[in-house]
This record gives structure tokens, sequence and C-alpha cells, in this order.
């Protein structure tokens, strides 16, 4: 509506700039509360997915991702398992403890030593989440050389771990898959064939091998213990003294 000049606009018109003035900033306002709270849910489920990649303190050995490529490059072979020495613990029979016949699925080796303080620790992780991967691998502990049976029950009873055994006698299956610390660990198909190799304990590595152990099964359901897991791969003692 034009005004005549010299004339001030009625009482009316003000009324209605002041009315639409206050609607466009309540509309503004409504607009940045919503985006604040969209950001504000954003930001928490990132920091729920950022939850699992959280490094708790350890001084633990990092390992370096040349290290994880490398050990890597010998994925699609069959690793020779002969050296593997059965130990009677707890876990197992002699009857079940061969590892050279055709398994009945994939087969996850944990590397470890019964003299490592990191091996512990890495064991005690592996046990914690062990109900995640229940009927989907059998998880082994694959110990040093200079272990013996008695070195390696007293290890598992202490951790905790409720897997099975061997010795890796002249470290020989851990040299010739590039492996050298432990806390690494390997996935073997039902074929034997090696489908990957993890150079340390880590939360993002745990989860990738379980993602691989349940294809098609929709959203992962993890336990609260993922929180505790290293948020980068880290690695303890040498598995040889040599």
């Amino acid at each position: 509506m034009t005004v005549p000049s010299g004339r001030k606009p009625p009482r009316l018109v003000w009324a209605t700039l002041a009315a639409l003035a206050f609607l466009l900033a309540s509309l503004g306002l409504i607009f940045r509360h919503r985006q604040a709270s969209a950001v504000a849910g954003l930001r928490s489920e990132t920091e729920k997915s950022l939850a699992l990649t959280r490094k708790p303190s350890t001084n633990r050995h990092a390992v370096a991702p040349a290290e994880i490529a490398a050990a890597n490059g010998s994925t699609g072979k069959n690793p020779d398992l002969k050296d593997l020495v059965f130990v009677g613990t707890p876990a197992e029979t002699e009857g079940s403890a061969t590892l050279e016949g055709k398994p009945a699925g994939n087969q996850v080796l944990l590397f470890l030593r019964t003299d490592c303080p990191c091996s512990l620790e890495f064991a005690t992780h592996f046990a914690q989440v062990a109900g995640d991967f229940s009927g989907k691998a059998r998880f082994i502990g694959v110990f040093e050389s200079d272990a013996t049976a008695e070195s390696v029950t007293r290890f598992i009873a202490t951790a905790g771990l409720p897997y099975p055994a061997r010795i890796d006698r002249g470290t020989v299956l851990a040299r010739s898959l590039g492996l050298s610390k432990a806390g690494a660990f390997a996935l073997l198909g039902p074929d034997r064939t090696l489908r990957g190799i993890w150079g340390g304990c880590s939360a993002p590595g745990l989860l990738d091998l379980l993602e691989r152990l349940s294809p098609g099964d929709g959203p992962l359901s993890i336990s609260p213990a993922w929180k505790d897991l290293p948020g980068a791969p880290v690695a303890g003692c040498p598995l040889s003294k040599d």
C-alpha cells in the first residue's frame, strides 16, 4: 500500500510490519533450534561410532601400516601348520586337536606369548569379546616356541581365555606369515586358505574380522566390552627371542 508523501503510515501498516518481523524472527529461531538439534544428534551418533576407535592409555607398541600391508601379502595361500604342537589344555581333547585335517569352518589364530604382560592383556580382550564370535569361527591360541603345556595352561587360566592352544615350534608359522610380535591374529577359511592377517590387537581390527565372519547377518550386535579394546593396532613382545 502506497502512503502519500508527508503522511505517516497508518497504525495498521506498522502493526502488520511488526507482526511480520516477529514471524520471521520466530521462524529463524525454530530453524536454528532444529539445525542445532540435528547437529547434536549427528555428533552423538558420530561419538557412538568413534567409541570403538578411542584408544585407552597403553604402553604397548603401535603397529605400522606398512607391517600390516606386508603381512597381508600372503593372503590366499595355505600356510603350513605341521609345526603347531598340540597342548592338552582343558579347552579341548586330543581327538579334536588337529588343524591339519579339513576343519568344519573358519579358524582364527591368536599369536601370544606366555611370559608377555602384553599378551596377557590382549588375551583378556579376546576373552571379553568371545561371545560375539560364538558360532562364527573356532579361535586357537598360538604360543611361542619356548612355551610348555604347563605355562600355556597357566596363561589360559589367568586370562580366562576360552580357546584351545598350540605351540608354534621354531616360530615357523608366525615367520611364514610375516608376524613377529604378540597380539597379531589371522583368519583361515574352511579350506585352510589364509583370508586375512591383523598385525595387532584393536577394536577396528576385531570388528573387521567380525564383519567378515558375518556376511549377510545384518547390523552387528556387540557387547559393551569392545569399548575397552585399543583403538589402533598395538602389539606386544617378540614371538621369538632370536
